[in-house]
């Protein structure tokens, strides 16, 4: 919400930039209770809503592959690349939701949470007390899971 306030107060200098002003009026407007968000399942051909959970104050990001890959020789390359190896993601997590105080923490961290994939992103949200949302491939249909704060929040208990 600061980062909106923030925004708004900049001076505005070409057309482009009252369209942006116009916005976040609108946004700043909105009475910022909880909020219910829907999370797209990973398909290609279609936009359907995976999992909607209710945030207040919090910022929501979500990192995925689906969309953005490409198959070779029965192989399918991501755009994601594994900073370890140099080579694009082999598992099978499809898609990472993340929230966090700040637009940009979220999008990091679900972009690293992507990285890590289900497993071993898991064990990293828990011990940080992330709320991250998995949705990895398992044949044909989809395995979701989230981290204990993640459980939490959609709980209503945070």
């Amino acid at each position: 919400m600061a980062e909106l306030k923030k925004l708004k107060n900049m001076s505005q200098m070409s057309a482009e930039a009252t369209v942006v002003r116009n916005y976040l009026d609108w946004m700043l407007s909105i009475p910022w209770k909880k909020r219910s968000i829907g999370i797209e399942a990973p398909k290609i051909e279609s936009q359907i809503v995976q999992s909607v959970i209710k945030i207040k104050d919090q910022a929501m990001a979500t990192s995925g592959d689906y969309k953005n890959f490409f198959e070779k020789n029965g192989i399918r390359y991501s755009h994601i690349i594994d900073p370890k190896t140099g080579y694009p993601i082999r598992h099978k997590t499809l898609s990472v939701t993340v929230l966090a105080e700040s637009a940009a923490l979220a999008d990091g961290w679900a972009t690293a949470m992507l990285v890590l994939g289900n497993n071993d992103g898991m064990i990293v949200a828990n011990k940080l007390n992330i709320p991250v949302f998995f949705i990895s491939s398992h044949e044909e249909t989809f395995i979701t899971s989230g981290s204990d704060e993640f459980k939490k929040i959609v709980a209503g208990k945070h």
